[in-house]
């Protein structure tokens, strides 16, 4: 079995409209890994580089909350309880550009 991912790409935060969406599986075994998760992200949106993606998703409060580290995604992973594992990807280089 596979987890089903919906990742919308941003360009600044503050827009609310995501630049880019798209929906691609993770096989179960490989789910909790923060680097593999960076790497298909990578490979999914091309123009990104897996070292330079920011990972955050929307918690039970509806706040958004950063994943950088394996704990991390397990714990949004533990929050998940739909179908579709949705989260929103930036790069740092933009992020680090509107700070």
């Amino acid at each position: 079995m596979s987890l089903i991912v919906k990742a919308s790409l941003y360009g600044n935060w503050g827009r609310p409209e995501p630049l880019e969406t798209r929906r691609f599986s993770i096989d179960q075994e490989v789910a909790t890994s923060f680097t593999y998760l960076t790497q298909k992200l990578a490979q999914v949106f091309s123009n990104l580089e897996a070292d330079k993606i920011i990972v955050t998703y929307a918690d039970a409060d509806g706040d958004k909350v950063t994943i950088s580290t394996d704990d991390e995604l397990t714990e949004a992973l533990s929050q998940f309880d739909g179908t579709i594992f949705r989260i929103a990807i930036k790069s740092k280089l933009i992020a680090n550009y509107y700070a």
